[in-house]
């Protein structure tokens, strides 16, 4: 009888010490993951209090095909007409401030939304965005993320 409940004790401390392990290595891990990788400017898993992007915010630019009767201009590479898109108007002011703040995954997302319809299927459409955010460190030269001449509707997959 002794010799189970010593196990059980015995199984219980090795396995409250890989739950610590386990716990306090992805306290590590999630941050270097961030300090190792090449993208800086997405920085959800860094400790914040030695960011050089917190204060940075990027420029975005966004225009698509252009309705009738709106002012246009060319589009980038001259197919058809473009008009200025209005984020604050397509998206909610969070994804806004998450896309000036450089996050592709917001970038892909609006390109889904302006691109395809809700069951899938293809709008007859383009999509220009620039996304330049300034160098993570000094002097902040601005680094183009995403070019405005790439049509993001022939990107998106259904």
């Amino acid at each position: 009888m002794d010799n189970r409940d010593d196990l059980r004790r015995r199984a219980a401390a090795l396995l409250g010490r890989g739950a610590l392990l386990a716990f306090f290595g992805a306290q590590l891990w999630l941050p270097l993951s961030y300090y190792l990788g090449d993208y800086p400017w997405d920085e959800r898993f860094s400790w914040r209090m030695f960011s050089t992007v917190r204060g940075l915010e990027c420029e975005v630019r966004a225009q698509r095909t252009a309705a009738p009767g709106e002012a246009s201009a060319p589009c980038p590479g001259g197919a058809g007409r473009c008009a200025p898109l209005r984020l604050s108007g397509e998206l909610h002011m969070v994804w806004v401030n998450l896309l000036k703040r450089g996050r592709r995954e917001v970038l892909h997302e609006l390109a889904r939304t302006q691109c395809l319809t809700p069951d899938g299927t293809r709008r007859d459409r383009a999509l220009y965005v620039s996304l330049s955010c300034p160098a993570p460190t000094a002097p902040h030269a601005p680094v183009l993320v995403q070019g405005g001449d790439v049509n993001l509707c022939e990107q998106v997959r259904p």
